[in-house]
């Protein structure tokens, strides 16, 4: 059976949908949750995509596994553009572009998330393969999410020992916000899935 991706050509229709499918919208954009908006520049910009039926959001990411003296980079804390915050356990991560190859995406969330300077990459890992996770997105709260999740070794020189702050510019309805991420080193164990 072909499973059918939603094409919304507005954040209205995509919110149309998502009513007629008795999602509850007034959980979203509140506490950890992001609005009906967040999830259609998602889309919009090739990030994620829907399957109608049943519903799932699909999305591929890459996460990049940076050690230092037996820990690993992670993103412990998130601070949104409206100053709530998030917990989140991850290492950095990014989800990829249509088109867009793991190691690619590898080196672009390193330099958007962390501001670090190509010639201070070095990627390690010369493939690698998907692991499924699926579960209920906290982002949009009642929407199932299938994750792609494709994880890169990488080194990079010059990496603070202490946790430190860093910044995010983005494009959300036209309008430039600033994501902040404060990041530690942590276990493996410690790992989530991305949201």
């Amino acid at each position: 059976m072909k499973k059918e991706f939603g094409d919304f050509p507005s954040v209205e229709s995509l919110r149309h949908w998502l009513l007629t499918q008795s999602f509850e919208l007034d959980r979203w954009n509140r506490r950890q949750a992001k609005s009906v908006g967040h999830l259609f520049d998602e889309i919009k910009n090739g990030e994620s995509s829907i399957q109608l039926k049943p519903p799932l959001r699909v999305v591929n990411v890459v996460q990049v596994l940076v050690s230092q003296d037996g820990k690993y980079l992670l993103e412990l804390e998130q601070e949104l553009d409206d100053k709530r915050t998030r917990k989140r356990n991850i290492p950095p991560s990014e989800k990829m572009k249509p088109g867009e190859n793991c190691l690619d995406a590898a080196r672009r969330c390193l330099l958007e998330e962390l501001q670090i300077l190509d010639k201070d990459i070095e990627i390690l890992s010369e493939d690698c393969k998907a692991i499924y996770r699926y579960r209920n997105s906290r982002s949009y709260p009642g929407l199932r999410t299938k994750y792609c999740i494709y994880r890169v070794k990488v080194y990079v020189k010059n990496l603070p020992v202490e946790g430190f702050w860093t910044e995010e510019k983005t494009n959300h309805g036209g309008k430039e916000i600033i994501r902040r991420f404060y990041w530690g080193w942590g276990n493996l164990k410690m790992i989530k899935v991305p949201d």
